[in-house]
């Protein structure tokens, strides 16, 4: 088969019989002919950006489809573009109205908005991948934040994009492979009876009494700090002499 027909070099093959011989040649010369129709679907503009990609990519293994797949992938999300306050705002109002309790919404604000001012509220969440995040950890670390505040960012991170994931608002999720540092749990400690009796002698002093009922209330009915701080007057009753510790309150929502 001649230059003219494969378009690159001659083809020298043997065959059978005739009939093999021209079926084959028929078929290069068909394909020489699509290659040339669809070189007419480019423009000269085209067929420089292609060979620019292709420069680009030379030596990497990556075909200029795949490159182009990819891009597509990530760069069009499906889910299309949305901001990390645009994304943050979602989130709280779908937690709102699952009846997350406010603690917990209060908690996930001020997580959600620390990320989403260091990376910029207007910045597409598509533009961030794991280097980004890994060195805003990093950033963390140098700032002198505790182990265990850094697992809470970690942690709230990992939720964030694990939504914008779900909702095809990113290709993958760049939180997923961030890792917390290892923080050690402390055994909680029971007060001997003569350390209970200078606890409450304490409270009971002129500087200290204002303490003493979360004193009382944590020594007598088992309540913890963070239970203490969400009760009112409204889950006090005097009459009964009992402290109703509802859902919202207690550290469960059981």
């Amino acid at each position: 088969i001649p230059a003219k027909v494969t378009g690159s070099g001659r083809i020298r093959r043997q065959f059978k019989d005739r009939a093999s011989a021209l079926a084959f040649a028929e078929g290069e010369a068909n394909k020489a002919k699509e290659q040339g129709q669809n070189a007419f679907y480019l423009s000269p503009e085209d067929v420089i950006e292609a060979r620019q990609a292709l420069k680009l990519l030379e030596g990497l293994g990556i075909s200029l489809i795949e490159a182009a797949r990819y891009a597509a992938k990530h760069l069009r999300p499906k889910g299309g573009d949305i901001s990390f306050v645009a994304l943050k705002d979602r989130i709280l109002r779908e937690k709102q109205r699952e009846g997350l309790r406010p603690a917990s919404i209060q908690a996930l604000r001020f997580y959600l908005s620390v990320l989403a001012n260091h990376f910029g509220a207007e910045t597409l969440i598509k533009t961030i991948g794991y280097d980004e995040l890994s060195g805003w950890i990093d950033e963390l670390h140098q700032g002198g934040a505790s182990k265990r505040h850094i697992r809470n960012f970690i942690g709230y991170a990992r939720q964030f994009f694990a939504y914008a994931y779900a909702h095809k608002f990113v290709a993958d999720n760049p939180a997923g492979r961030l890792n917390g540092p290892r923080v050690d749990v402390k055994t909680p400690v029971v007060l001997k009876i003569p350390e209970v009796k200078r606890l409450l002698r304490a409270g009971m002093s002129r500087n200290h009494y204002r303490l003493l009922p979360a004193v009382v209330l944590a020594l007598f009915c088992g309540l913890r700090s963070e239970e203490l701080l969400r009760l009112n007057w409204a889950h006090v009753d005097l009459v009964t002499r009992k402290v109703l510790v509802p859902s919202e309150v207690s550290k469960t929502r059981d």
